[in-house]
């Protein structure tokens, strides 16, 4: 892990690195605050129309096309570096994978509004996902000194609860057809929760710092 490290430093220094990871947690948050305001919108009756059923699948595809979007956004004049700090750094990998998820979950959920048979099938994708992405977030790789890395660990392990209960209630939902709405409401509350982690979020001091002690105090963990 401090070898990959190194790698993502000679593309940014620390503080840089830090503010970068600040910026994806707050829009990627925001992001999920309005896939669970619109989910809690349509609960209620409201943007039932046929456009505006697409608006939460939508928004997902955007969550997930945003991630190497971003990643590679101000690196133009370095791809090769950024690449190789993608494909050899556990964190910057999960970032891309994670992303794949969103995108995957975006695609199912467009199809199944779209398909006339309504392939239920296509709806846990979704929960799949966001499960899945709540897993990777527990065993979330950091960087930096023994502290902050202790410290991003715990914040993102109620970060990964939070996905993974959401993922559990929304699959209850879509087996029982959207017949028990306290399940509804149970999913949007715990997306809610992870929303407001992610935008909450601030790296610690200490961050991205170069630390060889950090691979044993993540293996640690």
């Amino acid at each position: 892990m401090t070898d990959s490290l190194l790698i993502i430093l000679k593309l940014h220094t620390p503080e840089e690195l830090q503010l970068y990871s600040n910026i994806a947690h707050w829009i990627e948050g925001g992001l999920f605050l309005i896939i669970a305001g619109i989910a809690l919108m349509q609960t209620f009756g409201y943007l039932r129309s046929q456009r505006a059923q697409y608006l939460w699948p939508t928004t997902i595809l955007v969550a997930g096309i945003f991630l190497p979007v971003f990643a590679f956004s101000h690196h133009f004049n370095e791809l090769a570096l950024a690449w190789k700090a993608m494909i050899y750094d556990p964190q910057q990998r999960q970032h891309m994978i994670m992303g794949a998820l969103f995108i995957i979950a975006g695609v199912a959920e467009v199809a199944y509004l779209r398909e006339r048979s309504k392939n239920h099938l296509l709806q846990f994708a979704f929960p799949l996902a966001i499960g899945t992405i709540g897993i990777m977030f527990i065993a979330h790789p950091q960087h930096g000194t023994g502290e902050a890395v202790l410290r991003a660990i715990t914040v993102h392990k109620y970060l990964g609860s939070a996905f993974i209960l959401a993922g559990i209630c929304k699959a209850f939902e879509v087996i029982n057809k959207n017949t028990q709405r306290w399940l509804t409401f149970a999913w949007i509350f715990f997306l809610i929760i992870a929303a407001i982690l992610l935008i909450s979020y601030r790296e610690p001091e200490g961050s991205y710092i170069f630390n060889p002690t950090t691979k044993i105090i993540q293996h640690m963990k």
